[in-house]
């Protein structure tokens, strides 16, 4: 929490959270042959279980 924010209307997001954004925001879409999300959705989730993983570790770490 020691980031200088260029703006006062931003606010610090984690990034586990910003991911599960961003992975529910790739999964509504619709899939078109010229554009394959799959691939991208596929790197999004295995990015949400590293962190995941690491979020759990360092909590364990903590203890």
């Amino acid at each position: 929490d020691s980031l200088d924010l260029l703006r006062e209307d931003y606010s610090l997001e984690s990034g586990l959270d910003y991911i599960n954004r961003l992975e529910q925001a790739f999964a509504s879409v619709q899939e078109q042959k010229n554009y394959p999300l799959i691939s991208l959705l596929t790197e999004i989730r295995a990015l949400q279980a590293q962190l995941e993983q690491w979020y759990e570790e360092e909590a364990e770490s903590i203890l």
